[in-house]
Formats: structure tokens, sequence, C-alpha cells
């Protein structure tokens, strides 16, 4: 039990009225370090095993302590300090109440959550599973809503795709290609205040716009991106 107990009270002023300083300081340190040993071992050691752990020690120095009753010796043999035992008794007791109260918490739960498990599902197991087909189907709901929502793309957060655009995107286009259109319509939408009601539409007639810009490395007038991308109203001009 030393391991749940694992300090024992130490008062100074006890200490320094005790008889234990009226010693040399080798006595007192040979004391203080059985007071430590003695505590590990549950209060339950012999003198003659002391003596054994402390074999380097003189004679001189057990004599004083055994002479002037600072460290008993019962009948048996075993040592006795008797602030120590006070207090292993003491704790002993009150860790004792601890474990019987937390065994008996522990059992009126266990038969508390029997009791509640029992009853219901005896009587309520099909609503109980029709509540977890409900449960199930409304997950499925919410996940299907998370697709749908849209979420803001670009430098100025002014581009919105669903999830399921963008990867439409990187699938048609590529990761790269797909990020370098949403940043062009981002920044179109920021300089020069392009407005669409579908920006994953407006970048799908943007792409071959762009493609065949860059093949043959020309610009368009208004008129032409007009004939080419008839959807575009005024003022809402490719990048």
């Amino acid at each position: 039990m030393s391991k749940e107990l694992p300090y024992f009270k130490f008062y100074c002023d006890e200490w320094l009225t005790g008889d234990i300083t009226l010693e040399n300081e080798a006595a007192q340190g040979l004391f203080i370090n059985i007071c430590a040993y003695y505590w590990k071992q549950n209060c339950s050691i012999t003198i003659a095993k002391l003596k054994k752990r402390y074999r380097y020690t003189k004679d001189e120095l057990w004599d004083i302590l055994i002479n002037n009753n600072i460290l008993k010796q019962d009948e048996n043999g075993n040592a006795v300090i008797n602030f120590l035992d006070e207090q292993w008794n003491e704790r002993g007791l009150e860790h004792d109440k601890k474990v019987k109260a937390g065994r008996l918490g522990a059992l009126k739960r266990w038969q508390n959550d029997s009791t509640a498990i029992k009853v219901p599902m005896a009587k309520h197991s099909n609503k109980d599973k029709d509540k977890d087909k409900d449960k199930d189907k409304d997950k499925d709901k919410d996940k299907d809503k998370d697709k749908d929502k849209k979420h803001k793309y670009g430098e100025f957060k002014n581009v919105l795709l669903t999830d399921k655009e963008v990867e439409k995107l990187k699938s048609d286009y590529g990761n790269d290609r797909s990020l370098e259109l949403i940043n062009k319509l981002d920044e179109g939408i920021e300089l020069k205040g392009y407005k669409y009601k579908n920006h994953n539409l407006a970048i799908r007639k943007w792409y071959p716009l762009e493609k065949e810009k860059s093949q043959n490395k020309q610009t368009y007038t208004e008129e032409e991106l007009e004939k080419i991308c008839p959807t575009l109203k005024e003022g809402e001009l490719p990048f």
C-alpha cells in the first residue's frame, strides 16, 4: 500500500523539539533514512533487516537510537516508530473507506445501467431500429447538403464553387490549370466587378477561350468575344 500512500507527514516543529535533535548529525541522518525505508515497507520491518540495509553504519549510532527509544523494538524484533505507525493506521483506514465507497458506487451504476438497458430494448426494439434508420437518413442528407454547399475560393474569396464542382474541374483540366482558372476569375471579379450567377459555368466557358488564345497567342476584341461566347453580358468580359 506504500505506492498508494507514497509519503508521510513531517512536522518541522515536532522534529526540531524532539529528542532526535539532541543527538549528533550522523544519528539524525540515519534516523530519517530509516523512517523513509520503514514507510516504504508498510511500517513493518525487523531491526535486523534495517541493520543489513544500513550495514556500513557504526554500531554506536544504532545504540544511540535504540537506547534513547527513538527507534523502538518489540518482542518479535520488529522496528517501531510511533509517529509513523499512527499515520499509517489512520491513513490506511481512510484508504479502505474510499475503496469500499468506490466499489459500492460502481456496483450501483452497473445495476442502474443494466436495468435501463433491459427494459426499453425488450419493449421498443422496433421503434429503436426505425429511429436509427431515420438518423442514418438524416446523416446522408447532411452529407449531400455539404456536397452541394458552395465554398469560397481564390485569394479574394470571390469564387463560389461546390466540392463536386471543384473535383470535376480538377478531373477535366488538372489541378494546376483549375487553380489558375479559379484565381483568374477571382481577380476579375475583384478588379472589374464581373458578376456571374454560376461561377462553375463561367470558368468552363472561359477555358476554351483561354486555351485558344494561348495556342494562337492572340488577343480578342469585345466583338469577337461576344460572337464566341454570347452568354457573356456587357461588362462581363473574360480576363
